[in-house]
């Protein structure tokens, strides 16, 4: 899948696909929340951010800051994790025959 992206001052190529791109976790302590960005293109891309608190005190914040890093980062390894899988796939040495329709469709719709 090509991910578009309408962000100003930042452009991708056609290259983007979401099976190239790493996920990675930002950790912004003095704030208490958590930032998840696709690296790609040498661009660290932000899309999502992880703020388990909903008053503005700081203690709140720091309270609950390890855990929004620990889910973060749990998102990112699967993420990667999943990525890696669908990358080994295409390498794989697998025959799609027509009697077979369920590993037909499979195979068609990981490598979308």
């Amino acid at each position: 899948m090509k991910l578009e992206l309408r962000i100003d001052s930042i452009t991708t190529d056609d290259t983007d696909t979401v099976e190239d791109l790493e996920l990675l976790c930002i950790s912004k302590e003095r704030y208490g929340n958590v930032e998840l960005c696709f690296r790609g293109g040498g661009w660290n891309i932000p899309f999502a951010q992880i703020k388990l608190y909903n008053s503005k005190r700081a203690v709140d914040a720091d309270a609950v800051f390890e855990s929004a890093k620990f889910l973060g980062e749990e998102i990112c390894r699967r993420w990667n994790l999943q990525n890696q899988r669908i990358g080994c796939l295409d390498e794989l040495p697998i025959e799609v025959s027509e009697d077979n329709p369920l590993l037909k469709s499979f195979m068609r719709s990981s490598r979308e």
